[in-house]
């Protein structure tokens, strides 16, 4: 027979083993922001009630599941005049709930006119030549 058991209790409403064959599946979908491994321990026992342990690891990859959101949907600067050539004028704010490498981001300005740049990291918005 064939039995398993985790330290952690969340887990067990996750994973199911098959005591025939010892195939382990999920009950739903494994989400990589909330777990990025599960570590389980499963117990293999004969007819003579002697058994072993093993412990098996489960890596969830992750997916780039949700898209970047911006904090405001309108982002308004002010600036006095006249504005020297690289001066900050404002940051746009940003966030994506993805860990890692899908939840990093690169911030662009499309469709603007020649005189401002924004840092591709950070959202920081400034002119690149003096305005009046």
């Amino acid at each position: 027979s064939l039995s398993w058991d985790t330290e952690n209790e969340n887990y067990k409403s996750v994973f199911v083993i098959d005591t025939e064959s010892g195939v382990i599946t999920t009950t739903r979908p494994l989400d990589y922001e909330q777990y990025e491994s599960y570590l389980l321990t499963c117990t293999v026992t004969n007819i003579h009630a002697q058994s072993t342990d093993v412990t098996v690891t489960v890596k969830v990859e992750g997916s780039n599941e949700y898209p970047p959101e911006f904090a405001m949907s309108i982002f308004s600067f002010d600036a006095e005049d006249p504005v020297d050539s690289d001066t900050v004028i404002g940051t746009v704010v940003a966030s994506d709930a993805d860990k890692g490498n899908d939840g990093i981001l690169q911030f662009f300005l499309i469709g603007v006119e020649s005189g401002w740049r924004i840092k591709r990291s950070t959202g920081q918005i400034n002119t690149t030549k003096k305005a009046e």
